[in-house]
């Protein structure tokens, strides 16, 4: 048992941004709830028991004190509440989310946008896939479905994305990092303030008219600072899932060498090569919750209102649920998976992720007759609590 304790003390949070999947590994073996004190919460690494608490049953709520998240979005974020004000701000989300409107929007707006830049880097014959491709098709994607292509261009939103990110990650509460989460919230602010203000008095059929209007008919908006945090969060959620599981996806299908799957029949191996790139990278790696009253999970006892991560990414790659958790297989039979986390914050935005992946696949074996590594150019893949790739080079044949 000292062996366990000295290995917990071990962790550090670069070890994790590094590489966590053997920490995971550990974890799950030796101490599948454990308390991490460099990190001040506990873990929980296993499939079953990350089902149980993200369902969050009796004796379980939102983790409210996840402190890295709520001081780089402001309150209330939407992830980390419960009762009436989570169904609320989750009303002014849910509804713009659903497959009908996402899916005529996706094949409006987001097809052309990626069969353009799938056909534009064809031609030129090589491409980073990460920087020139997923995450610009992804960010234009989020910035139709939320209706800001007026107020904001592409490269603000991968740059306020990745400030966020550094301070929602921010475990060691680095001054310094916060500093610079805290430039891109307000820049945020500064720009939708005002156009808060205006559809406050002049709704229209926006995302973000909605998040204030929904189920308020005849009443007041909401507070416009909720929506800010909500828009925060879901600038994290709408960057990292879409853009970076399909780059998750593309590094597993060149290590599993089936791209030649992908081009045999699309239809069929698209879908499940987005399922299997969320599986084995999970783009969000953790979600908080904290028991209601002291308790004891598992054999561990943790008191009240102690912050529990659920860590999703470990629960992904558990032993006792998938057959060689570690690789890349889009033919696997195991489709079942917590990258979207689960309960009443179930992520909103899954069905868009998906199919924005969907596309951007889609796109690419049309433009390409053949996508190969780059020899010679490593694929850098880092974080713990947002994961995936960092670049891709590869050689492209047109079709």
């Amino acid at each position: 048992m000292s062996d366990i304790h000295s290995f917990l003390e071990s962790i550090s949070p670069q070890q994790l941004f590094d590489d966590p999947y053997p920490i995971y590994e550990r974890l799950r073996k030796d101490a599948p709830v454990a308390y991490l004190p460099q990190l001040h919460l506990y873990w929980v690494t296993r499939f079953d028991d990350v089902a149980e608490v993200v369902a969050m049953p009796d004796g379980w709520e939102s983790a409210s004190s996840q402190k890295p998240l709520r001081r780089t979005l402001g309150d209330p974020v939407i992830t980390l509440i419960g009762g009436e004000v989570h169904d609320d701000l989750r009303a002014g989300v849910d509804r713009k989310l659903q497959p009908r409107p996402i899916s005529r929007l996706i094949e409006e707006s987001v097809r052309p946008i990626a069969r353009g830049r799938a056909v534009e880097l064809a031609s030129r014959g090589e491409a980073d896939l990460v920087s020139e491709y997923f995450e610009p098709v992804s960010v234009e994607a989020l910035r139709h479905v939320m209706g800001l292509d007026a107020y904001v261009d592409a490269e603000t939103l991968v740059r306020w994305f990745t400030m966020l990110a550094r301070g929602a990650s921010n475990v060691m509460h680095d001054p310094e990092i916060y500093a610079v989460s805290d430039q891109a919230a307000g820049e945020i602010e500064d720009l939708l303030l005002p156009v808060l203000d205006e559809l406050s008095v002049a709704p229209d059929d926006s995302m973000l008219s909605h998040m204030l209007w929904a189920n308020r008919e005849g009443g007041a908006p909401r507070d416009k600072n909720h929506i800010l945090s909500t828009v925060k969060i879901i600038l994290l959620g709408g960057m990292q899932e879409p853009g970076h599981a399909a780059a998750s996806s593309a590094l597993g299908l060149f290590e599993a060498d089936q791209w030649g799957l992908l081009r045999e029949d699309p239809a069929k191996w698209i879908p499940n090569a987005v399922l299997e790139g969320l599986r084995w990278i999970a783009p969000i790696g953790t979600t908080g919750r904290q028991p209601s009253r002291d308790i004891e999970f598992r054999g561990v006892k943790i008191p009240q209102g102690q912050v529990v991560e659920t860590v999703l990414a470990s629960a992904n790659r558990d032993e006792r649920h998938f057959e060689r958790p570690d690789i890349f297989d889009i033919e696997r039979t195991e489709k079942t998976h917590h990258a979207f986390g689960g309960g009443q914050h179930f992520c909103a935005g899954h069905f868009f992720g998906r199919q924005v992946e969907r596309i951007m696949y889609e796109e690419l074996l049309t433009a390409t007759k053949d996508i190969s590594r780059k020899p010679g150019t490593p694929i850098p893949v880092t974080g713990w609590v947002f994961r995936a790739p960092r670049s891709i080079q590869v050689d492209l044949q047109p079709a």
